[in-house]
C-alpha cells in the first residue's frame, strides 16, 4: 500500500513494513529509540507501534504460505521467508511491491510482479488464476480499488471473477471477512460509484442483492443535515449508507443480509430494524400528516434510519 501510494503520487496513509528478521527484536528497539507504544503479537510474527501523536507503524515477518481448500485462511509454510516470497502471496501486482530501507541495496523498489507497469496502465491484475478462489475478499477488493484509482480489472482478472461468481459457496464460506471488506467499501470517497460496480459484477447476488433503478437517491445520503452522517465521513457513515443501500432490496433480503452480518449486535439491529421504508416514506409524505403520527412512525427509529428516510423520501 505505501509503495504504490508513494508511486501514484498519493498521501501515505499506510506505515507496513515486512521484516525478513526478527519483528519482536527491530520493533523493540524502535519504541525504545522513538517513544512508542508497543504491541507484539508472536503468535502472528507482527508488532504495532503506536506513537504520542498519533501515527502508526505495522511490521510484520515475511512469510510463504499456501491455501489448503478454497476460500479458507491460509497455512504458513516457510516463517522469516525472502521477500519476494513475501510478496507472492499479494492480491494485485500493484500491492506486491516494496521498496527496501536499509543495507547497501536501501531505496531499491522490489518489483517482482511488474506492479510499477500495471500503475502506468491504470491495471488490477491478480498474481495467478487461482487468487480470488483462494481469497474471495479479493473480488471485493479489485473493484474498490479500480473504482477508487480509476482502474480496470485486466482480461485475467475478469476471467478469474466470472469463475469465481460461478461458485457462490466460496463467497459463503468466507463471507465473514468478506463483510469486512464491503464494509470498507461504503467508507470510499466514490462509494456509490463501487456499490455500482460491485452490482454490475454481481458480487452481492449470493445474498439476493439485485441491481435496483432507484439508485439517485442514494446520493442524497450524503447531504443528511443529521450529525451522523454529516458530509460522510463521520464513524457511522457507513453505516447510514450500506443501510440506505439496502432499504432499495426487498426487506428479506435486508433482513437476511443483516442475519450474516458478523458486526456487532447493536449495529446489526440497525438493520434488522423491523420497518417497511417504503410503506415508511409514503405515509410521510401523503398530506395531512399529523405531527403525533410522524412521531410514532420515526420516535423509536435509530438516527441512521431517520437519514436514510429523509434520502430516499
Amino acid at each position: 500500500g505505501p509503495v504504490r501510494d508513494l508511486l501514484l503520487g498519493r498521501r501515505v496513509l499506510d506505515q507496513d513494513f515486512a521484516v525478513e528478521g526478527d519483528v519482536g527484536v527491530l520493533a523493540e528497539r524502535l519504541a525504545t529509540k522513538l517513544g512508542g507504544k508497543l504491541t507484539v503479537h508472536a503468535r502472528f510474527n507482527t508488532a504495532k507501534i503506536v506513537f504520542p501523536d498519533g501515527a502508526v507503524v505495522d511490521l510484520a515477518q515475511t512469510r510463504k504460505e499456501y491455501y489448503p481448500d478454497p476460500a479458507r485462511l491460509p497455512i504458513v509454510l516457510e516463517p522469516g521467508a525472502p521477500i519476494r516470497e513475501d510478496l507472492a502471496r499479494r492480491d494485485f501486482s500493484i500491492n506486491a511491491m516494496a521498496l527496501r530501507l536499509n543495507g547497501p541495496a536501501a531505496g531499491e523498489l522490489v518489483d517482482p510482479f511488474d506492479g510499477r507497469r500495471d500503475l502506468r496502465r491504470r491495471s488490477i491484475r491478480i498474481l495467478h488464476a487461482d487468487s480470488f478462489r483462494d481469497d474471495p475478499v479479493r473480488a471485493f477488493r479489485a473493484v474498490r480499488y479500480a473504482v477508487r484509482y480509476g482502474c480496470r480489472l485486466d482480461p485475467s482478472t475478469q476471467r478469474a471473477l466470472r469463475e469465481l461468481l460461478a461458485h457462490p459457496d466460496y463467497l459463503k464460506t468466507a463471507s465473514d471477512r468478506i463483510f469486512d471488506e464491503w464494509r470498507r467499501s461504503f467508507e470510499e470517497r466514490k462509494w456509490l460509484e463501487t456499490q455500482r460496480a460491485l452490482l454490475k459484477w454481481k458480487l452481492p447476488a449470493w445474498l439476493g442483492i439485485r441491481e435496483t433503478s432507484n439508485r439517485l437517491s442514494l446520493s442524497e445520503v450524503d447531504k443528511s443535515p443529521l450529525p451522523l452522517a454529516g458530509e460522510g465521513q463521520g464513524e457511522g457513515a457507513w453505516i447510514t449508507r450500506w443501510l440506505a443501500f439496502l432499504s432499495l432490496q426487498s426487506n428479506a433480503c435486508r433482513f437476511r443480509t443483516a442475519a450474516r452480518m458478523p458486526f456487532p449486535r447493536s449495529i446489526k439491529k440497525i438493520f434488522s430494524e423491523p420497518i417497511d421504508p417504503r410503506r415508511a416514506i409514503k405515509i410521510l409524505n401523503a398530506g395531512g400528516l399529523k405531527p403525533s403520527r410522524a412521531v410514532e412512525l420515526l420516535a423509536h427509529l435509530p438516527p441512521e434510519w431517520i437519514d436514510v428516510l429523509s434520502a430516499l423520501s
